[in-house]
């Protein structure tokens, strides 16, 4: 029964992910066995974006109100994310992620040693329906937010502006009756782009990370079975043998995950501090509504999720080592102590994730980048006072 649960959650995981996927190159709508067709669908998600990117810039450029351009400018940094997020998922590492999910159902499958795939099984069971359900409250929040963001930004520019950018008059002169309902049409769809992209991109993210830690956890636990002097005599060949076949592995699959994020976590990290910064600079300086305070809180809460997500894949790849170090080592044979130091000296450096290799994802950077946003909003101020 228990087989049988993990697989009906980790196919809600991968339905997920063939969602997003389908919806992201519009096989939702027209599906196409033709390459061109299909090269067609995938660029219109990007191509809108960078539309409304260069539309906010023209309006940031051309605006006299301050508030409207700083609206802009974190509209702008949010679709330059939107897009690098999407190029990364559907093009650039699309491959890479394929591997991804070919080893998250590796994870479900049963081994030959029944305990290991009982702890295991519980760990991932665990962390599969926190993170669904942390999926759906990600989901009804982010929504909402973007409704509130989204009448807000109405209510301020007189029913003509949901994102606060306006399409440029050399394109639909100011006179045209047609203008408010195109603008309005246009940037609503351009914010539901970009909400449903970096709020399904940012799930996968999540789901993957509750494999590796469900995973890393679970060898943790194989390992303290050999605490016990019984055990560690009769079992250790076969034990470590698991643990170091599935400890391989998971380095294989880590690697390949840093290798995806590495470059995307430092626009991440880059275009969410553009945004804290002038959004916590706005709700500090200025009579904000709630509107600013809601995008103040979703991208502080953004950044430090991701931040935490890496400090915890550190501390659950260095754990592997400490648990070997304070297992009975010493009740093994020759060869099975040989095999713990090879696993020990694999494990001796935590692997986490990387900002393009400048600095790592932990609650440090998450410390760091809070502290410079508060000081550059204050050297903000000080400039424009």
């Amino acid at each position: 029964m228990s087989q049988e649960e993990l697989i009906l959650l980790h196919q809600k995981v991968i339905n997920f992910h063939r969602v997003f996927i389908n919806w992201a190159s519009l096989n939702c709508i027209y599906q196409s066995a033709g390459r061109n067709v299909q090269r067609l669908k995938l660029t219109f998600v990007p191509l809108y974006c960078v539309t409304a990117l260069l539309f906010c810039v023209y309006t940031a450029m051309t605006t006299d109100n301050q508030i409207s351009l700083f609206y802009c400018i974190i509209i702008a940094v949010c679709f330059y994310q939107c897009c690098f997020k999407f190029y990364c998922f559907m093009v650039a590492y699309r491959g890479d992620f394929t591997k991804m999910l070919e080893y998250m159902e590796f994870l479900t499958k049963p081994t030959d040693l029944p305990f290991a795939d009982e702890i295991r099984g519980l760990r991932l069971r665990r962390n599969i329906k926190f993170i669904l359900w942390f999926t759906k409250m990600f989901v009804a929040a982010s929504n909402s937010i973007a409704c509130i963001v989204t009448l807000y930004a109405l209510s301020e520019t007189n029913y003509c502006c949901p994102l606060f950018f306006k399409i440029p008059s050399f394109i639909i002169e100011e006179e045209n009756y047609l203008k408010r309902p195109i603008s309005i049409i246009f940037s609503c769809v351009a914010y539901f782009i970009l909400v449903q992209i970096m709020m399904c991109s940012d799930s996968v993210f999540f789901m993957i990370l509750a494999y590796f830690e469900g995973n890393l956890t679970a060898l943790v636990e194989v390992i303290q079975h050999l605490n016990d002097t019984e055990t560690a005599k009769k079992d250790a060949c076969k034990i470590l043998r698991y643990v170091y076949e599935y400890h391989c592995d998971v380095l294989i699959h880590l690697r390949i995950f840093r290798r995806i994020y590495w470059h995307l976590n430092i626009h991440f990290i880059t275009t969410n501090f553009i945004a804290i910064c002038l959004l916590l600079f706005m709700s500090r300086f200025y009579e904000s509504p709630i509107a600013t305070y809601l995008g103040a809180g979703t991208a502080i809460f953004q950044l430090f999720f991701v931040c935490f997500c890496g400090q915890i894949l550190r501390n659950r790849t260095e754990a592997i080592g400490d648990a070997l170090y304070h297992t009975r080592w010493y009740e093994m044979n020759r060869r099975e102590k040989i095999t713990v130091l090879i696993i020990m000296t694999a494990g001796q450096e935590p692997i986490g994730l990387d900002a393009g290799g400048i600095m790592p994802i932990s609650f440090n950077t998450f410390a760091n980048v809070m502290k410079t946003a508060l000081s550059y909003g204050a050297i903000l101020y000080t400039l424009i006072e």
